[in-house]
């Protein structure tokens, strides 16, 4: 989401529009089961087990901000619940994890070491 003034980049420039998506990078999609249950279109990737769960991982996210859209339809099995346009609704659950830079590791370890060599020079 970027604030977007009257004139790029320029916050002195006045009129300060609301954060909007202003920049939007495609990662991927998930669907559940293979290409037996969804066909062979391209940029369809499936988690090969065709059990109403859909599991997926995208790595290699740069930092940043990201936008989750999840939905879904079984058109051949929905029903009507209560009325002509109430269809059943389903939970979904989504976790998302931090994993560190290896640098952040690496850069820990080797200050201890140096700290622990100096430590042993003086003593």
């Amino acid at each position: 989401n970027d604030p977007t003034y009257n004139i790029a980049g320029d916050p002195t420039s006045g009129i300060k529009y609301a954060p909007r998506l202003a920049y939007f990078t495609y990662v991927g999609n998930a669907a559940d089961g293979n290409s037996a249950n969804y066909g062979t279109a391209a940029g369809i990737f499936g988690d090969g087990t065709a059990d109403g769960y859909l599991t997926a991982t995208f790595t290699g996210l740069a930092a940043g901000d990201y936008s989750l859209w999840v939905g879904g339809a079984n058109y051949a099995l929905q029903s009507v619940e209560t009325g002509p346009t109430t269809f059943p609704t389903y939970g979904v659950t989504v976790s998302a994890s931090l994993v560190p830079e290896p640098s952040t590791g690496s850069l820990l370890v080797y200050g201890a070491a140096i700290l622990t060599m100096l430590r042993r020079r003086k003593g």
